[in-house]
């Protein structure tokens, strides 16, 4: 494995975990958001806001190599391979995905039971008042990410095999 390859995983890291990032929770602000007709200023920011997200995680994702080359992230090495005994790109793609999966359930795991908790505080009468602390936009962002982390993890062989095949020479 040669430290090209390292940093194709690290961008790729980088660019799959900021978009879904992005995509979540903009998901779902735009759910609870009032878009009006005389609010175009706003349609119009989110609207730009997504198209570079969706740029910067397009070459971070796809075209690795035209940043390390610009960074040139590959020169100055005292060695351009990187001694490892059994593990090939595949294996670190999936160690990758189960990564960020685990990342992303665990990071939002709290504040899906915090919000559940509230819920049922709120919602099950007792005699003693209590603040209204919960918030749907939480609780469904905390769940879908919980939820989009556990696919990942769940189905981290596939997606090394389909981000792997951008890696394979063409012969």
């Amino acid at each position: 494995m040669t430290i090209k390859d390292i940093y194709r995983v690290i961008l790729r890291l980088i660019g799959v975990f900021f978009f879904i990032r992005y995509v979540m929770g903009n998901l779902v602000a735009a759910m609870y958001s009032t878009y009006n007709s005389y609010d175009v200023n706003s349609i119009i920011s989110s609207a730009i806001s997504f198209a570079m997200v969706l740029v910067i995680s397009h070459i971070l994702v796809f075209r690795t190599d035209i940043i390390i080359k610009f960074l040139h992230l590959d020169e100055g090495h005292d060695s351009h391979q990187i001694a490892t005994s059994d593990l090939s790109s595949h294996k670190l793609f999936k160690l990758v995905f189960v990564f960020t999966g685990v990342l992303l359930a665990t990071d939002y795991a709290v504040t899906f039971v915090m919000q559940i908790y509230y819920f049922f505080a709120e919602n099950i009468s007792n005699k003693v008042p209590i603040a209204s602390n919960f918030r749907l936009q939480e609780f469904m962002y905390s769940f879908l990410s919980i939820l989009f982390g556990l696919f990942i993890s769940l189905n981290a062989a596939k997606l090394a095999v389909w981000f792997g095949k951008k890696d394979e020479p063409r012969q």
